[in-house]
């Protein structure tokens, strides 16, 4: 069930008080590091929801080789790189504005964009070609 359990041997059940936002049903079990990046990604997205003061590109993507950030407005202090399972990358650090990826694996990463103070504000996921 979802939004309620069971109490006990004889039947009650409690139920969430609350909304549920979001509910993805899975034919496996998740790792713990899955289920990490899930969490981080969208806890990011939300982010991006919230802080969208500046306007912030991120292209080519999908990419061979660089990716290109455009910020409007803002200074970039880090952007992070992390692979599907959770791992981080890399870090890149000073008004950053191309990433060299050529040296990645084929595939799907998330990057994580901090202003100046050093809050995260914007994820981007890149396809590497």
């Amino acid at each position: 069930t979802i939004g309620n359990y069971n109490m006990g041997s004889n039947g009650d059940y409690k139920h969430y008080l609350g909304a549920i936002d979001q509910v993805r049903i899975y034919n496996r079990t998740l790792s713990s590091k899955e289920i990490n990046v899930l969490c981080t990604i969208e806890a990011t997205n939300n982010i991006n929801k919230v802080v969208n003061d500046h306007k912030i590109s991120t292209f080519p993507n999908p990419t061979k080789n660089f990716i290109n950030i455009d910020a409007t407005g803002l200074v970039i202090q880090k952007v992070e790189i992390y692979n599907l399972v959770g791992a981080k990358l890399m870090t890149y650090s000073n008004n950053i504005k191309s990433i060299d990826i050529s040296e990645f694996n084929t595939g799907v990463y998330l990057l994580k964009i901090y202003d100046s103070s050093g809050t995260p504000v914007k994820s981007v996921r890149v396809v590497k070609k």
